[in-house]
């Protein structure tokens, strides 16, 4: 007795129980992640690389981004009509002791002349007799400036009080807000004086 040979295909039934589980939303068959989702995944299996990369980035990047910043601005900013300037970046120029000019001071920091700035350092002063001050110097740093070779005269800030103002010895950071005056000024063949200032308050950082 010969074989039956057997259908080739699926049998009807089967074919639309097939059609059937395809029109059901229980049963739909899944969905494959388009080129949105292998960059998704892609992200996510790198994501401590990322995070590295970016940390690195910042610590080289920003102290690079600071510096240019500085040499672009020489740390001076505005906040409503007054400049904050930094005490160290107006020192930090060549001035001949001697034969200076005003032209030999920056053209930012010269700009600054006539104009409400405020300053933060140290203060240098003698006192009166009653123990108030009267006039003081204000320079970024007295240790690096009194005591590390000669002292420079841009590296101070003669400050003028006003008169009747008390004003006390103060230790530490001192913040200084008043009309500075930026010119060169000599006396008995030397230079004396390149800043000044007339004070409107004296505070204690």
């Amino acid at each position: 007795m010969r074989p039956r040979r057997r259908r080739r295909g699926k049998p009807r039934d089967a074919a639309r129980r097939v059609v059937s589980a395809r029109n059901r939303p229980d049963r739909a068959p899944p969905i494959r992640a388009g080129r949105a989702g292998s960059i998704f995944k892609s992200l996510r299996q790198d994501r401590w690389k990322l995070i590295i990369a970016a940390s690195v980035s910042f610590m080289f990047g920003y102290p690079v981004f600071c510096k240019l910043d500085s040499l672009v601005t020489h740390d001076i900013r505005q906040y409503g009509g007054v400049y904050v300037a930094d005490l160290r970046a107006m020192a930090d120029f060549n001035l001949d002791q001697i034969d200076g000019q005003t032209s030999d001071i920056p053209l930012a920091f010269r700009k600054l002349d006539g104009k409400r700035v405020e300053l933060a350092g140290q203060m240098w002063c003698p006192l009166d007799a009653a123990g108030q001050v009267r006039s003081f110097d204000l320079c970024y740093s007295i240790t690096n400036c009194c005591f590390r070779g000669p002292p420079q005269t841009q590296h101070f800030v003669h400050v003028s009080v006003p008169p009747g103002a008390a004003v006390r010895p103060m230790q530490g950071i001192v913040c200084v807000t008043g009309t500075l005056h930026v010119e060169v000024e000599r006396s008995g063949g030397a230079v004396i004086s390149v800043y000044r200032m007339d004070a409107e308050r004296v505070s204690q950082r």
